[in-house]
């Protein structure tokens, strides 16, 4: 699916825009990281007014799932609509395109189908019934206050010896008005056995995204310890195992088990190299941190791609900063 890179009318950040995410947040197991192209789904009066708009991250990593749309950029990749960041617009960058209405509209169903959310037409309908009762309130009120002024005038006349007058007309309109009112009660509770269950996402839909969700829930809230982070990475560990011993599906071990292998095993280190596994020496940290050396030239030398030189040089800078001001 495509997208357009036609830009010359949008002036400001707006839904269905996608901008590339300068990520500089801390690497969480199971949420996106990473510099990443993101897509805006958040209204355009929300986006004007506001200094953040809602987001979906947009990854090249592709995988079956419910809540997922098939784009190309650069590359095949996936909007993942289960992964929804609220991001400062100081955080996009650079422009990358704009999507059709027709693949948006494809966004916004996935988005009801992760939040659950369906039309409910029964709503509609009682709304519709409370507002009959209310009109029928009204009249009946009015019949009943045109009755007691008919009966004060049959009184002072009675008193007066002018005889009764007819009232039968009254009581007769309030009749009336009482079935009418009643035959459109009836009307509007026979459409409501007669409508549609409220739209919801089918069960085998819904069924892989429960799944996912309690796979991942060990990552999200909780910390591995060493021991759990040895055995997760050690090779003899197969990807069944981790099955079991975590309760994962196998998409959710794989990227478990290739997180913490990224990042050097169980140990967290903070002169570990995140990319490569291995421990920074202090002279390649200064290497790495000495503004005289490029980013090309960190990437020819670690073989690292570009926004991991920057990530790099980012937190090399940091650890050296804070090894020479120990009390700050």
């Amino acid at each position: 699916m495509g997208y357009k890179t036609d830009f010359e009318n949008v002036s400001k950040y707006v839904q269905g825009s996608i901008w590339h995410w300068n990520n500089k947040r801390e690497l969480i197991p199971g949420v996106q990281g990473m510099d990443r192209p993101v897509l805006i789904i958040s209204n355009d009066k929300f986006n004007e007014s506001s200094g953040v708009v809602t987001c979906a991250t947009i990854t090249t990593t592709l995988y079956d799932s419910p809540v997922h749309v098939p784009i190309h950029i650069t590359a095949d990749c996936h909007i993942q609509c289960e992964q929804i960041q609220v991001i400062a617009k100081e955080e996009l960058g650079s422009f990358k395109g704009l999507l059709p209405e027709s693949v948006m509209a494809q966004v916004k169903e996935k988005l009801k189908i992760q939040f659950n959310i369906g039309a409910d037409r029964n709503t509609d309908i009682l709304l519709g019934i409370t507002k009959q009762i209310s009109n029928l309130d009204k009249k009946v009120t009015g019949v009943v206050n045109d009755v007691n002024a008919s009966v004060a005038l049959l009184l002072e006349q009675a008193e007066r010896g002018f005889g009764l007058p007819n009232v039968e007309t009254d009581f007769l309109k309030l009749v009336l008005d009482l079935n009418s009112a009643m035959e459109k009660i009836a009307t509007e509770v026979d459409k409501i056995k007669a409508a549609p269950a409220p739209v919801e996402a089918p069960a085998d839909e819904l069924e892989p995204i429960v799944r996912v969700i309690k796979s991942r829930t060990g990552q999200k809230h909780r910390r591995y310890t060493d021991e759990e982070k040895a055995i997760i990475t050690d090779p003899a560990t197969t990807v069944e195992a981790i099955m079991e011993k975590f309760g994962f599906d196998k998409p959710a071990a794989l990227k478990t088990k290739n997180y913490f292998i990224k990042r050097g095993g169980g140990q967290s280190d903070p002169n570990t190299d995140r990319h490569k596994g291995k421990r920074l020496t202090q002279a390649e940290m200064c290497f790495i941190a000495d503004p005289a050396n490029s980013i090309e030239l960190i990437m020819e030398k670690f073989g690292y791609k570009r926004t991991s030189a920057q990530n790099a040089r980012y937190r090399c800078r940091k650890i050296l900063k804070e090894k020479s001001n120990p009390s700050s």
